[in-house]
């Protein structure tokens, strides 16, 4: 949905990163925008990514953030680990910054809504740090005609129904779909498309880590927990 460039503060000389959204290609409220960014300006929190402003120009969104030069770790695992990473303590760094940042997030009764490897971003000390508050999300489904733009293999059956509404859990579904992605080099479904993927994750059984994959049997558990068609019995970000 955006492209993003480095940039240099020419009054203090430091660099940020710059993300470019087309608001003709992918129209968005920007009452909505103002209200999903009012707690991201707001975070400080050393697992999220920091917020500086935002601005229109013509048909363009830019959103000013802390540049993480490292890239996304979905980058990452695309170029050098297409099969995913294989040390499970690289794994479990990874997501306890996620779930770091998640359970700051929830404590602050807001969500993400759109956890995924692309939207967590290394920093060139290999910190990694959390982006994009429900910028992307709340472009990937138009709730009145479910056109969906962006690949739904993160979201949360509760959210794909568009029902009764949902909770924080819908993030703890996602991390779990995440935990599996940097596992496998892929999330679950991602190489179908979209309305087929929607399909899957309402009717089959819940994705799992198994056996066979050689990950220990705490990291499967973790998984198998995280994603559990009921989102009362998911855990917290601060029970993970």
């Amino acid at each position: 949905t955006s492209e993003v460039h480095v940039a240099k503060c020419l009054t203090n000389n430091k660099e940020l990163a710059i993300k470019i959204i087309n608001l003709e290609a992918y129209p968005m409220e920007i009452d909505l925008l103002r209200q999903e960014v009012a707690f991201w300006s707001s975070s400080q929190h050393p697992t999220v990514v920091k917020y500086y402003n935002s601005f229109t120009s013509g048909t363009r969104l830019y959103i000013l953030m802390e540049c993480m030069s490292g890239g996304s770790v979905a980058d990452i695992l695309r170029y050098a680990f297409p099969s995913g990473f294989k040390d499970e303590c690289i794994i479990a760094t990874i997501l306890y910054s996620i779930l770091r940042a998640l359970d700051y997030i929830h404590s602050n009764k807001e969500l993400h809504r759109d956890v995924k490897p692309a939207n967590a971003l290394a920093g060139s000390d290999g910190q990694i740090k959390i982006g994009d508050f429900g910028v992307a999300a709340s472009l990937l489904i138009n709730p009145s005609r479910f056109t969906v733009i962006g690949t739904p293999c993160y979201m949360a059956p509760e959210v794909l129904q568009n029902t009764d509404g949902y909770t924080e859990k819908a993030d703890i579904w996602s991390f779990g779909i995440t935990a599996i992605e940097l596992a496998m080099g892929s999330a679950p479904y991602a190489s179908m498309a979209p309305l087929q993927i929607i399909q899957k994750v309402l009717k089959a059984p819940p994705p799992i880590l198994t056996a066979s994959s050689g990950f220990s049997q705490e990291f499967r558990d973790l998984v198998k927990a995280c994603l559990n068609y009921d989102p009362s019995k998911r855990p917290t970000a601060h029970e993970l």
